[in-house]
């Protein structure tokens, strides 16, 4: 089991391995893709064959085939599965941007915005997604006769200068832009074009002008949870406006770290705390084990109603509520989305008698976070979140043997 969730995320990461470095280009991708299935589609037929055709090639080597050849296939099977899931989700579920004629052109497209804001002294920026663009008969026959195209959609991330207008998550907006291809910088460091298409941002570009529509937006849980962001940050912002500490605050509260001053996020540099600012697996944790502690203590006090429902099952579906809601307001990061999956096989675990081993617990949040979202091997934060849980839990496995040995002797 171990080894095919490895084989599988393995495939997963080949395929982002060899995305195109202009992801506008759908058909260099797809070329790609194409060619790598034909010989995906080759090794399957020669794998078919060697499994076929086994009784005769390896009768006399039966233990080398159950030892070798099977582990072998299933690895490759499962390399493949993941290979094909990142390539039909990236084909299907990804949308191009064509900005070969208008990059640098002003444009007038609709949408909402899809992100929380953010303020400085000269802009607002935040991430917009665009749901059509108007056509050229707009400026020949005027507002009225707007002809709109649909098939021009996606997240976009603009600046909007020296502007007045209050702008909020989920509101729907009518604009002027002018965008460009995402660019990132050759030298090393932070690769920003990498963490624009993580985050499907398809270009960048900034406002011109724009007028909010009143037409209303499709209810989801999606923008419910972003508007309860925006509610909780409007209040903090209101509350805490004349603190010093309202940006710590806010980084604690809903994983928004902007309003940080200066100053302090130089002190958690220099003093190496910068990494508990954000809302992680630590915080997640602690949330879910308090609430656990509280509810099997208070469960506990009526003994009918413990008879009835055991307290350990109450305390841990109020605890996975609580690291639910928790990682909501934090916007469901990946640090907070392996937590949560961690904390679930746990929680499960204790509610069905269950122990599973470690390293099975830490493959199959990965497994998870792959299916969940393909793309998230391209963040850093990924690996080091992985990579932390995995030392974690080698020391403590291994402090854990030292001490049996220890007891043996």
């Amino acid at each position: 089991m171990r080894t095919g969730i490895v084989a599988f995320i393995l495939g997963n990461i080949s395929f982002l391995y060899y995305l195109p470095p202009d992801w506008s280009e759908l058909s260099i991708m797809k070329a790609h893709v194409c060619c790598q299935l034909l010989f995906i589609i080759l090794v399957f037929s020669l794998l078919i064959i060697l499994y076929k055709s086994r009784t005769i090639i390896v009768s006399s080597f039966s233990v080398i085939y159950k030892d070798f050849y099977r582990p072998l296939i299933h690895f490759i099977v499962m390399f493949f599965c993941g290979y094909f899931f990142s390539a039909i989700y990236i084909n299907q579920f990804y949308p191009v941007l064509n900005l070969e004629h208008i990059e640098g052109k002003s444009i007038i497209v609709k949408g909402y915005i899809d992100s929380i804001p953010k303020k400085t002294d000269i802009k607002q920026s935040f991430q917009f997604r665009i749901t059509a663009r108007a056509t050229a008969r707009e400026i020949q026959d005027g507002p009225d006769n707007t002809l709109w195209d649909d098939s021009f959609n996606g997240r976009v991330k603009l600046s909007w200068y020296r502007t007045k207008k209050v702008l909020k998550n989920n509101q729907q907006w009518q604009l002027t832009i002018r965008l460009k291809k995402p660019n990132g910088l050759l030298n090393g460091g932070f690769d920003y074009e990498k963490w624009l298409y993580q985050n499907r941002i398809l270009a960048v570009g900034y406002v011109r002008e724009g007028d909010q529509l009143n037409s209303a937006k499709t209810a989801s849980i999606k923008n419910y949870l972003s508007g309860l962001r925006q509610q909780v940050a409007s209040q903090l912002d209101a509350s805490l406006s004349d603190y010093s500490y309202k940006g710590l605050i806010k980084a604690l509260t809903i994983g928004i770290r902007d309003d940080i001053e200066a100053q302090q996020w130089q002190l958690f540099l220099r003093t190496g705390t910068n990494h508990l600012i954000a809302i992680s697996g630590l915080h997640i944790s602690l949330m879910s084990g308090f609430a656990w502690l509280l509810i099997n203590t208070l469960w506990r006090l009526n003994s009918n109603l413990n008879m009835k429902y055991p307290a350990v099952n109450a305390a841990s579906i109020g605890a996975l509520l609580t690291a639910v809601i928790y990682a909501s307001l934090a916007g469901f990061s990946i640090p907070t989305q392996r937590a949560l999956i961690m904390l679930s096989v746990v929680f499960f675990a204790l509610m069905f008698k269950r122990e599973f081993l470690s390293s099975y617990v830490l493959l199959l949040a990965l497994l998870a976070l792959v299916v969940f979202d393909p793309l998230s091997p391209l963040s850093p934060g990924f690996w080091l979140s992985f990579a932390a849980v995995a030392v974690i839990f080698i020391t403590i496995s291994s402090r854990l043997c030292y001490k049996t040995d220890k007891k043996n002797k």
